[in-house]
């Protein structure tokens, strides 16, 4: 029997070796393409990431660190957020901006916006970063006007219509500012809120959902206070007509009338301009009346001569407010009612 070679020997396990390898690559082909967008690679913590200089975050910061971004926050939540350069020095103050809505950063509070997404952009790798979502405005001590049982539960509150301002303990009033947010209905496009210094009272808007920003820049205490105001009462003018039997009969005109609460709390007023058609009544003899109490010496109704004759009369509360035309005809008394109901919208 003939003898291989040591040399020959090694160089066939070589061959076969090598053919076996071909022949696997040929009927598995890698894809490059497949390979780099494998999660393992390129997605979140993968290996290019892990090579990649990060931002650094302060001890207590919220969120993740990433390749020029933080991470991992939550959407709908209000940030600040402290920088620092490389290696800081223990106990030094940073520079603290306010986050966008889109994850950017801004120089003042009027920049700040209910976080879209999860994460903030275009930071410094290797500068360290603190984030701090804002805290839920505290309750205690609280007092709404008008008077209200209502109370904060969980940073929000739901007021009736009709609430005007909130007013806080002294003790919260010094060094904040703050700015109100529209939610619902949202902010119109290009709206920018204005600073103000905090005085311990807020003017609430008279509808919707509004958050309330608070921020003191010595201390860099945060909170947020989301207020939404009962929707107000629309308003429905009826009336309920008197006859007295077969003697006179009249009508008022106009007849009815329905108002929306914007156009009954405009400048102008109500204007409930009703008159009494025909007016056959003896001079001297008629005019408007709320329950005892006369508001017109004449045949018409008007908002001024209500206001004028009832000291706070508001057409916004919810009820029925019963006004009585009242008038002789050779001593006989005749009336009418004129009643404007008010009701909520359902």
């Amino acid at each position: 029997m003939r003898k291989v070679s040591l040399k020959t020997g090694l160089r066939a396990v070589f061959y076969a070796l090598t053919a076996l390898v071909m022949s696997v690559c040929l009927a598995e082909p890698i894809n490059l393409t497949v390979f780099v967008n494998a999660p393992e690679i390129s997605g979140e913590g993968g290996i290019i990431e892990r090579g990649q200089e990060k931002v650094v975050l302060a001890e207590g910061s919220e969120g993740k660190a990433g390749p020029g971004k933080i991470t991992n926050l939550t959407s709908n939540q209000y940030y600040t957020i402290e920088e620092w350069g490389e290696n800081p020095t223990p106990n030094t103050r940073g520079s603290v901006k306010f986050v966008t809505a889109n994850g950017g950063r801004a120089d003042d509070l009027t920049g700040i916006g209910r976080l879209t997404g999860n994460e903030i952009k275009e930071l410094t790798n290797n500068n360290t970063y603190m984030v701090r979502a804002a805290e839920l405005l505290p309750a205690d001590g609280i007092t709404i006007l008008p008077s209200t049982s209502t109370s904060i539960v969980d940073g929000k509150i739901t007021l009736p219509h009709g609430s005007t301002a909130m007013i806080f303990p002294i003790a919260f009033d010094i060094g904040y500012n703050f700015v109100k947010i529209p939610v619902s209905p949202p902010a119109p496009t290009g709206y920018t809120p204005t600073l103000d210094p905090f005085s311990g009272n807020i003017t609430l808007e008279s509808a919707g959902t509004t958050d309330y920003i608070f921020y003191n820049d010595t201390s860099i205490q945060f909170y947020v206070l989301t207020v939404t105001i009962v929707p107000p009462p629309e308003l429905t003018i009826t009336i309920t007509p008197y006859t007295h039997g077969t003697d006179k009969a009249y009508v008022f005109s106009p007849s009815d009338k329905s108002f929306t609460f914007a156009e009954a709390t405009a400048s102008t007023g109500l204007n409930i301009n009703v008159a009494v058609v025909p007016n056959p009544y003896d001079t001297g003899t008629f005019g408007w009346y709320y329950g005892d109490t006369q508001v017109s010496t004449n045949a018409t109704l008007t908002t001024a001569g209500i206001k004028a004759a009832i000291t706070n009369f508001d057409f916004s509360v919810a009820g029925n407010y019963p006004f009585i035309f009242k008038g002789e005809i050779g001593g006989v008394v005749y009336a009418s009612t004129f009643t404007i109901i008010i009701e909520a919208q359902p």
